[in-house]
């Protein structure tokens, strides 16, 4: 009995089907295909794919070693003994080469070596050493409009006139001139080295050949250090220093810490400090003056003043002789006459 559903499929679809398995044909091996072989047609029964014989192939390369190197040497027991005649016979065989050294030149031959030892030499290169001593030894030129006066005392003070130059600092000499367009007539003062160049006051270029002080005054202190280093590369200039130490008081009798400073013009100034802003405590002149290492302690250098002993002690004996040398060199000048100093020379 069909449902519903069954009914309507039927109207839609015609009459239903039974299910009914498919079945495929049986499949049976065959034998793979046979391709004819070139070098032989009959098959091989094992294995149909491949002929009996095999494909042709090429035979491998055979790499030989490369043969060894013979030893250039022999062994000793090899070569023949200087005795045996084998040996006799290759010396004989063997001939020097003869080299002639018998050089017949021609005239020009000789015109050419004349003229090679009458070339200057080629000289060698400075080495470093003698490279930095050279350059230490350049010379600066120098020119501006200073004001110049003349001195027969070691004091720049004591100039009576002052004249305006146009000043020209060369090598060995420098000029004073009218101006800078008009050159002519120029007074020419020459430069060594017994010229002692200072400064004095801060403004005053003191230019000293034993009674004689060229002074050039200057405007500001600035001005005066540039003229300063530029002549003292043709003249001499004295020692500056500058350091703490102890200095013996004259009144309290006791050791006081201070600041030194040596000038160029032989004049040690004392301060409390190294600020700019301390005001100086003293100052006397090394000029003259004569000083010694202290025989009781080696750290201390005793300079004569007049009637006292001025003391000052340092940290080492070391630095003690260094301040001693620069001393020293002050000791062969004429002293200067100022009031502001407590060793001023007699006026």
């Amino acid at each position: 009995m069909e449902t519903k559903s069954e009914v309507l499929y039927t109207d839609m679809n015609g009459p239903s089907q039974q299910n009914t398995p498919t079945v495929y044909p049986r499949l049976t091996p065959t034998a793979p295909p046979q391709f004819p072989n070139p070098v032989q047609e009959s098959v091989n029964p094992v294995n149909p794919h491949f002929a009996q014989n095999p494909p042709p192939y090429y035979a491998p390369i055979q790499r030989t070693a490369p043969p060894r190197p013979q030893p250039r040497c022999t062994s000793l027991s090899t070569l023949p003994s200087p005795t045996s005649p084998t040996f006799q016979q290759q010396q004989q065989q063997q001939h020097p080469t003869v080299i002639n050294t018998n050089i017949q030149p021609s005239t020009d031959h000789f015109r050419h070596l004349q003229q090679q030892q009458q070339l200057p030499a080629v000289e060698s290169p400075p080495s470093r050493e003698q490279q930095t001593i050279s350059s230490s030894q350049w010379t600066i030129w120098k020119s501006g409009y200073l004001e110049y006066g003349k001195s027969f005392t070691g004091n720049a003070s004591n100039v009576g006139s002052w004249f305006r130059y146009y000043i020209q600092l060369r090598a060995g000499e420098f000029r004073l001139c009218g101006s800078m367009e008009n050159q002519t007539g120029a007074q020419a003062i020459s430069l060594d080295a017994d010229l002692y160049t200072a400064i004095q006051d801060k403004k005053y270029l003191c230019l000293q050949y034993r009674d004689n002080l060229h002074v050039l005054r200057c405007k500001n202190e600035t001005e005066c250090i540039r003229w300063f280093v530029a002549f003292t590369s043709q003249t001499q200039a004295g020692p500056i220093m500058e350091g703490y130490c102890e200095k013996m008081s004259g009144r309290k009798k006791k050791y006081e810490t201070r600041f030194m400073r040596l000038a160029s013009d032989g004049i040690m100034t004392w301060y409390v400090s190294d600020s700019d802003t301390s005001s100086s405590r003293g100052s006397i002149q090394l000029r003259g003056v004569t000083s010694a290492i202290d025989r009781l302690d080696n750290r201390v250098v005793i300079s004569r003043i007049g009637k006292r002993d001025f003391k000052l002690k340092f940290p080492d004996s070391a630095e003690a002789n260094a301040w001693l040398k620069a001393f020293a060199w002050y000791t062969r000048h004429t002293p200067l006459k100022n009031s502001k100093l407590r060793n001023s020379a007699k006026q």
